[in-house]
């Protein structure tokens, strides 16, 4: 396809390169059924490129994993998820601990509640600009309506189903966006007084909206410039945000695990353990991994996913890695 598209515009250029004007007027016919006849194959080459890069994404489930409130060793895992949300209700929920908002969570289509980060995946089904991504999004995904729908899609999902509710979509262009290096995040507010959900792109202080509801136009809104939107928390692959007075403030970090079968040592995942002397850590569950770095004997992590001969652990308030099973101990 890619060489029959070169070699007619090669013929093309040729043509009117060595054609003289007068012939050029008579033969307007030709040129116009031959440039007709490129259109049409490019037409057809775009469109093959997009079933490709719909038939290359894998449709995942949403990623399971552990939040960790900003600043503090708490997290909440989702196993924790998992017990508060038995009765699977079909609602979202906002999680909070002594008030304070931590974590959010949707239900997936099977029932089970994920926490909102894990409908992210990072897809990126070619590369363009994040005005040119909403263009798209919008010519080839369908809005479909909250109350017709059951749980929440990822991003994934909603690409290769083409069709989706304003989260799931905003969900979508949040996350191609971000996979192309910018900061775009999913913020829930209110537009015109009503709740509503769309994109927000952060570039230094400067904000751009996306709103899925709308038909794009030459250039992505402005927020600065428009007093219709109210945001109040927003979300991306990895952080939760609340909106202030004051702007973003990030609450929450969401770790992302590989659910395993409970270990033998039947280790509670969420508790404190102790390193029982000076132990490496490692980027990931390998020997030959790189060394990110050394716990020393009496540091306290907690262990949030075990594989292998390996505990996956978050340390030093913030930062994950892996150490050898019987480097830790539990603290009682």
């Amino acid at each position: 396809m890619r060489q029959r598209l070169l070699a007619t515009s090669l013929v093309l250029t040729a043509w009117l390169w060595v054609t003289p004007l007068a012939q050029a007027e008579e033969h307007l016919d030709s040129v116009h059924l031959l440039r007709t006849h490129t259109e049409q194959l490019l037409d057809e080459f775009i469109g093959t490129a997009e079933q490709q890069a719909v038939e290359s994404l894998e449709v995942q489930r949403p990623r399971a994993g552990s939040c960790q409130i900003s600043g503090e060793g708490f997290l909440w895992t989702q196993d924790d998820l998992d017990k508060k949300t038995v009765s699977k209700t079909n609602k979202g929920r906002l999680w909070k601990q002594k008030q304070e908002l931590f974590a959010a969570s949707e239900p997936s289509g099977e029932g089970r509640h994920y926490f909102v980060q894990g409908y992210f995946g990072n897809i990126k089904p070619f590369e363009t600009s994040p005005l040119l991504i909403w263009k798209h999004v919008h010519q080839t995904i369908s809005l479909q309506d909250n109350e017709a729908h059951i749980g929440v899609q990822t991003s994934a999902e909603t690409y290769t189903k083409q069709a989706g509710t304003v989260q799931e979509v905003s969900i979508l262009l949040a996350d191609w966006i971000s996979a192309t290096g910018f900061d775009a995040r999913v913020v829930e507010g209110h537009r015109d007084g009503s709740y509503h959900t769309w994109v927000s792109i952060l570039d230094g202080t400067t904000t751009y909206i996306i709103d899925v509801e709308e038909s794009p136009q030459d250039r992505i809104s402005l927020s600065t410039k428009t007093e219709r939107y109210q945001a109040r928390r927003g979300y991306n692959a990895e952080f939760l945000w609340i909106y202030s007075a004051e702007g973003w403030h990030q609450i929450s970090r969401f770790i992302e695990t590989n659910e395993a079968p409970a270990t033998s040592s039947n280790q509670s995942l969420n508790s404190q353990y102790r390193v029982t002397n000076d132990t490496p850590i490692m980027l990931s569950p390998l020997a030959t991994s790189r060394n990110v770095g050394v716990l020393k004997r009496g540091e306290r992590v907690q262990i949030i996913h075990s594989e292998g001969d390996w505990h996956q652990v978050v340390y030093r308030g913030e930062h994950t890695g892996y150490v050898p099973r019987g480097s830790t101990q539990r603290v009682l």
